[in-house]
């Protein structure tokens, strides 16, 4: 009888100890999920700032005393407007954010002035921007961290 007990006993340890490695595993998956998003989060204003400088290296680099803005993201690549090719991005990025290699393209008079990323999900970081992305604090989605080359004030804005 004596043995029966004991190997009760044993059972009841072993499944507290499973249980409490589930909840360590869980905790664990947590924290590195949360890590892996600010890791996009970064990525993403990274490569934001990317498109915005090509996309002003594109605006500021326009032949004749009209600046233009790019019709598509494509232009970025190989800019022919010249006799010598220009390239303003090696290749197009990746959202880090979705995954994708579509960006959702802030429009001015049907040319390409910003871009955004698709995600609608909210942004982990809420704040401490500073400089061209101080206007991403308290964004409801990573759509509305928009990464606009300023000087468009002129023509109105589609989407």
């Amino acid at each position: 009888m004596r043995r029966r007990t004991d190997s009760g006993f044993t059972y009841v340890i072993v499944m507290f100890a499973v249980a409490v490695a589930a909840i360590v595993a869980t905790r664990a998956m947590e924290g590195n999920a949360a890590s892996q998003r600010v890791v996009r989060e970064s990525e993403l204003l990274h490569i934001g700032a990317i498109y915005r400088d090509a996309i002003q290296s594109y605006h500021d680099n326009s032949p004749g005393t009209v600046p233009t803005y790019p019709e598509s993201l494509e232009d970025l690549l190989e800019d022919k407007r010249m006799s010598t090719l220009r390239r303003h991005l090696r290749k197009l990025l990746r959202d880090p954010v979705t995954g994708e290699m579509k960006w959702g393209e802030v429009r001015v008079d049907g040319r390409i002035v910003g871009v955004y990323s698709l995600s609608n999900r909210q942004p982990q970081k809420q704040g401490g921007f500073s400089g061209e992305n101080a206007g991403f604090a308290d964004a409801r989605s990573y759509q509305d961290w928009k990464f606009v080359h300023a000087p468009h004030a002129a023509g109105s804005v589609d989407r």
